[in-house]
């Protein structure tokens, strides 16, 4: 039952690849979807070459990030031990910020999502992710989303911003009198 198995998913796979070709490398310098060797954000290239998908011999169209939402774009970090916030502060334990981004695909290919941060790191796949801030100081960082139909990252790709700011904390420590 199990070597059934095997060998159907072998073939299957086989027959795929013979359909649309093996997928293209994007970077071997990519971790998490590095987007380091591809254009800066907003751009839409016209240097991509044409991807053809043998035997179909389909030109590929570049897909688009189109929008690039996070859920805030500040966060004020918590205190550190042994300190709470001024009176009035209000202050964060939740470093994180939900990535929603959205892409057309022309030819409706299936897309891989690639993120690039300049700080923290990217936590989940796909189209909605978490952008985890957590020790991350003070400051202003950037998320770059793009997208990949297996042709490369050759469309329009996204940046937005979110500034980590630290809070107006006081001593918690009571005196001892």
């Amino acid at each position: 039952m199990l070597t059934r198995f095997l060998l159907t998913l072998l073939i299957s796979a086989a027959c795929l690849f013979y359909l649309y070709g093996f997928p293209n490398r994007v970077s071997n310098k990519s971790v998490n979807g590095s987007l380091e060797s591809y254009p800066s954000a907003e751009s839409s290239q016209t240097d991509c070459k044409a991807c053809k998908r043998p035997p179909l011999g389909e030109d590929n169209k570049s897909p688009d990030v189109t929008e690039l939402t996070l859920s805030q774009t500040e966060i004020t970090a918590s205190c550190p031990s042994g300190q709470a916030p001024r009176e009035g502060a209000v202050c964060s334990d939740k470093m994180n910020a939900q990535v929603t981004t959205t892409a057309v695909d022309p030819e409706k290919d299936v897309l891989m999502y690639h993120y690039t941060v300049t700080g923290g790191r990217i936590v989940g796949q796909g189209s909605k992710v978490y952008w985890d801030l957590t020790g991350a100081a003070p400051g202003t960082y950037t998320v770059t989303a793009g997208v990949d139909d297996g042709c490369g990252i050759c469309g329009q790709t996204k940046t937005r911003s979110i500034t980590v700011k630290t809070c107006d904390c006081v001593s918690s420590v009571t005196p001892v009198e």
